[in-house]
Order: C-alpha cells, then structure tokens, then sequence
C-alpha cells in the first residue's frame, strides 16, 4: 500500500496530498480516504469531504451518538447516523442549557419527515416544540449574547458552517442564514435533558439526519441517540378505578431516563404502539406496569403529568 503525506494534523483539515515527507511532490489527482472520509484531490488542492456510507455515525452497544459536544455558533446541518435495521423508537437527547443558558435549535428528518418536539422533567414537566412541524425548535434558559429580538420578532441569523467528519466538526466555509419565529423559542428554567422521540417502523430508510442551529454566542450544546428499540409495554386502562383488575389496553412508556422500559416515569411520554408513533390520548388511566398499580394522568402532549401509587 502507498504512503501519502498531508499537511494538517488530519485529512480533514489538511489542504493537500503529497508524495513525499518533505511535501514538494503532490499527490497524484483522485480519491484519498483517512478510513473515515474520503476527499478528491485536484491540481494539488483537496477538495471538500464528501458524504459516504462508512463515513455515516453508527448504531453500537445500543447507541449511536454519546454526548456528542456541539462547541461554538454554527450551523450544524450534517450529522448524520446510521441506525441500522432494527425498528423501535430513537431517544434522542438535547441538552443545552447547562453550559451556556443561550438557546440552541434542533430538528432531525427521517425519510422526508421532520421531528422537533422536546420533552423534560426536572420537578415539573418541560415542554418545547416550534409551531413549524419542519423548523427548528429553540431552547435555553435566556438570551444573553442573542440577537436582542431573539424570540420576540422574526429575525434572520446568519451562522458558519460546520460538518461533522472523522470524529470532530470542521468548519466547511460559506455561512447559512435561518429565519427565526418567536413562536419557534422557549425560554424557560429547564437545565438537563431533553428528549426527543423518532418512531423508526421500517427495517430501511435508515439514515437520521440531525439539524443543530447555535445561533447566539458563547454557546455548547450536547446531543445523545440511541439506537431504535422496541418500547416496552404495560397493562391500562381509562379511568381513576384503582380496583379494577381486568386491562384491555396496552400503553407503552419512552423513559426520561433512558432506562425504566415498561416502568413509566412523570415526563416520559406514552404510546399505544412500541415505535412511538402513536400518542396516549388526554385523560386519566388506571396501569398496571410490574413496579405496581398506579393512577397515571396523560397531557395534551402524551406526557405522564402524575402518577400515584394505588392503595
């Protein structure tokens, strides 16, 4: 196999390939891979990363992304994960707030479908989603280092952007301009998690794309995906009778805490289905999960707003 030379400490950030150590003779014209990426020299100038299927984030030991850190202002528009062809619900965890406060935005599409609703719990329940089924939805606990009608009035941002290849974001050149709505903002106290459910019900069409816009300055986000699993389901039934014994339902739970499959949670969010396509409709239900009998009120959104434990 031949030995090339670059003149960055990686591939991604080099500006050409070369032939010899001394970087004197360029590299032939073509195709150069790290095993991560892969980009197209000519006349001696790399041209940009291009987009492969090895090069795509993939599922492993039940997760795709890990606390991946999202570092300055930008546009963050091509991080994109394989997750293979189980079906199930993705978790996907945002966190903005706890290193900044500014507000970050995300949306993630999955054949051709845009998803942006945000559900924490901290005490209360959280809740965020933009008016737009296809924009980004904006959270933070303030705006400090925002456009000062950030979340007030319709403004226009313009970011750098940025791409994720080889294990790090890399600024690409050229800048994207978004359009901000009030109506796309939440302001509010919430500083852990939020989660974010992607019902995957097809073995294909595999490919998550994830959006992230950081549109003010001093700004850190982090972002988690699990791989789609299949939710784990519980007997229900409508109503407040705590003495009833026979269930017709089945409800399923997606835990706040990643964890407590089949064990709902106040803020996780219940379906009738284990993709998380299908929400809980509003009103009272009498469960039966394996931690006991309880008395569960749903929301308007599909969030557990209490629960208590049946005498």
């Amino acid at each position: 196999m031949a030995t090339f030379y670059i003149n960055g400490s990686t591939l991604a950030n080099s500006t050409a390939v070369f032939d010899d150590p001394d970087m004197t003779i360029c590299a032939a014209d073509g195709f150069y891979s790290d095993g991560t990426i892969v980009r197209e020299q000519v006349s001696c100038s790399l041209l940009p990363p291009q987009d492969c299927p090895s090069c795509n984030l993939a599922c492993s030991n039940g997760t795709v992304i890990t606390q991946l850190l999202i570092p300055a202002n930008g546009s963050y528009t091509t991080i994109k994960a394989d997750t293979g062809t189980d079906v199930g619900a993705i978790l996907i965890y945002f966190e903005t707030s706890t290193f900044s406060g500014v507000p970050e935005g995300i949306r993630v599409e999955q054949n051709s479908v845009y998803y942006n609703e945000l559900v924490g719990y901290s005490g209360a329940v959280f809740y965020a989603k933009s008016a737009n089924p296809n924009g980004f939805t904006y959270t933070g606990t303030g705006t400090t280092g925002c456009d000062p009608n950030f979340g007030v009035s319709t403004i226009n941002v313009t970011s750098p952007n940025y791409k994720y290849q080889g294990g790090s974001f890399n600024a690409t050149g050229g800048n994207t301009t978004l359009q901000i709505q009030p109506t796309d903002v939440i302001i509010d106290s919430f500083t852990g998690f939020y989660m974010m459910v992607v019902p995957k019900t097809i073995a294909y069409g595999n490919i998550l794309n994830i959006e992230i816009h950081a549109p003010c300055s001093s700004t850190a986000c982090r972002i988690e995906v699990k791989c789609p699993v299949l939710l784990t389901g519980f007997e229900a039934e409508s109503g407040s009778n705590c003495g009833i014994s026979t269930f017709t339902l089945t409800h399923y739970n997606a835990p706040q805490n990643g964890a407590f499959f089949g064990n709902p949670s106040v803020g996780d969010l219940i379906f009738t289905d284990a993709y998380g396509e299908n929400k809980v409709a509003a009103g009272n239900y009498i469960i039966n999960p394996t931690a006991g009998k309880q008395q569960m009120v749903v929301d308007a959104n599909g969030v557990i707003t209490s629960l208590t434990t049946c005498p």
